[in-house]
């Protein structure tokens, strides 16, 4: 691939997968202003296009498929729908188009399943298909892995696809969940694969120079070392307790604090436990975060 660094497209395409606009740097006239979109920790998330004229809807149309190419790289970026748009008439001087990664459609699959016995990997791999049917993503059986852990009984009753999944991943200690560059319902390096610790040392930024600041922040608001988590079962006391999950580490450094943790899929405490424990694993510590700029990269 010949690398351009100015390079960035913008390509929309119709139902049958044609293309009915590409909007280029590469392109005399373009009306593509500028465009931001995030890749997050579920894939591609949400997305501004802001044009100098307003294109015509045979171009661009709510819910229509936008994919993004940098620098002159034959491969997506991101792709997503378009969300709104200004309609034909608007007297603005610029007109922005929001849109969003197709993980944000699985707010809109509703799933009913009663899980018994199931491995975690096995029960994602019904959900996965059932998204494929409804919200038009490309289901890959090969970018999910086993793991490990069979659940007692998982029950969902009318959650939304990113529920179940979210909870599922939660069951998976370790493991993540979102839709990709190419649509899938699962993906490389994340997505139900263990999260990949090891530094890439040709991607170490140094402050002073490839970053002009860095701001780091423990924020310690959100600390919770005693989860009681309550289920789907109910007793002989009319109850739904199943487990309580403890942090004797972080109780003695910041003292006990308790959170009421709900998991309606749950009937076991042996499920309820697992899930519990990952909870714990977040929630007994400060959360860490940085805010890094003035970003000066040697290579693409």
């Amino acid at each position: 691939i010949g690398y351009l660094p100015d390079r960035y497209d913008m390509i929309a395409y119709n139902k049958d997968g044609t293309k009915s606009a590409i909007f280029s740097s590469g392109v005399e006239g373009n009306a593509l202003k500028s465009l931001k979109f995030e890749i997050v920790e579920t894939g591609c998330g949400k997305a501004d296009f802001v044009f100098s004229r307003l294109p015509t809807n045979a171009e661009l149309s709510v819910d229509q498929r936008i994919d993004i190419h940098l620098y002159n790289d034959p491969r997506p970026w991101w792709s997503g729908y378009i969300l709104n748009c200004p309609s034909q008439g608007s007297t603005a001087k610029e007109y922005k188009y929001t849109a969003h990664g197709y993980y944000n459609k699985l707010d809109a699959v509703v799933i009913f399943a009663d899980f018994q016995g199931r491995e975690v990997s096995n029960m994602v791999s019904d959900i996965a298909r059932q998204a494929e049917l409804k919200a038009g993503l490309n289901y890959s059986s090969n970018l999910l892995i086993n793991t490990n852990y069979i659940a007692s009984r998982i029950q969902f009753d009318g959650v939304t696809a990113k529920d179940a999944l979210k909870q599922l991943s939660d069951f998976a200690i370790d493991y993540v969940y979102g839709v990709d560059e190419y649509r899938r319902l699962f993906f490389r390096r994340l997505f139900f694969r263990p999260r990949n610790r090891e530094v890439n040392e040709q991607a170490r930024f140094w402050v002073g120079d490839h970053q002009g600041s860095f701001e780091p922040v423990d924020d310690a608001e959100k600390i919770y070392n005693v989860l009681p988590i309550k289920g789907a079962a109910v007793d002989g006391n009319g109850e739904q307790w199943l487990a309580t999950v403890e942090d004797a580490e972080s109780q003695l450094r910041y003292g006990i604090r308790e959170k009421v943790l709900t998991l309606p899929s749950a009937y076991s405490a042996a499920d309820a436990e697992r899930w519990g424990k990952n909870q714990l694993l977040s929630m007994s510590k400060p959360a860490l975060s940085a805010k890094v700029g003035e970003i000066q990269l040697p290579y693409p």
